[in-house]
């Protein structure tokens, strides 16, 4: 029996994060996949999403998100294997979002999917940036406090 709940791993519609962000300006890294193939222990495998997965994927790569690890877990700005971990990657606040802003979100995470499987360095910045705005709403944030994540990710 453990060796198919572990084959699922592998094998089931699924997120990946890596565990060590990307260096400054730190981002989360996160892909959606329902491919089969093996990752590496730097590699988170989020499995049974309850919500929309490419959801998820959005809000997970947004700047917010980024913000809220580098400074919900300082060891994320640490010079010497900056990483967090699935327990912590667990303590993310998902709200509880209406269907239709689940859908808008989901729908431009598969856009920029879709780009970046026909050309890895397409420009998805303005999709990005319209996800990020929206995951600003979702958390109520001030024109400040947007003002402080995006300055925060352009150091």
């Amino acid at each position: 029996m453990g060796s198919t709940l572990n084959f699922r791993l592998f094998s089931s519609k699924r997120i990946l994060v890596r565990q060590i962000p990307s260096k400054p300006p730190y981002s989360i890294n996160a892909c959606l996949t329902d491919e089969i193939f093996l990752n590496d222990l730097n590699s988170i495998n989020v499995i049974n999403i309850q919500i929309d997965p490419s959801f998820v994927l959005g809000a997970l790569n947004s700047k917010l998100v980024t913000f809220w690890f580098v400074h919900r877990f300082g060891k994320l700005q640490r010079g010497l294997f900056p990483q967090f971990k699935v327990n912590e990657l667990q303590l993310f606040p998902i709200p509880n979002v209406l269907k239709d802003t689940r859908t808008t979100i989901a729908t431009i995470a598969d856009q920029i999917l879709e780009a970046k499987k026909t050309d890895p360095d397409a420009d998805t910045s303005v999709l990005e940036e319209q996800i990020d705005q929206m995951v600003y709403e979702l958390y109520g944030l001030t024109p400040e406090e947007i003002a402080i994540v995006e300055g925060f990710n352009k150091k």
